[in-house]
């Protein structure tokens, strides 16, 4: 139900979405805190 490309979806081995997926957004900044943001999710 998403029209977005790319969207961005980090999830665990368990397949538990990690954060709130990410659609196109051009923030490198955004986009960086997004994926640290997934790997202190992963850690926990």
């Amino acid at each position: 139900g998403v029209n977005a490309q790319p969207y961005y979806v980090l999830q665990g081995r368990d397949g538990k979405v990690l954060v709130p997926p990410r659609g196109y957004d051009l923030s490198v900044p955004g986009f960086v805190e997004f994926l640290r943001a997934g790997t202190r999710e992963y850690g926990n």
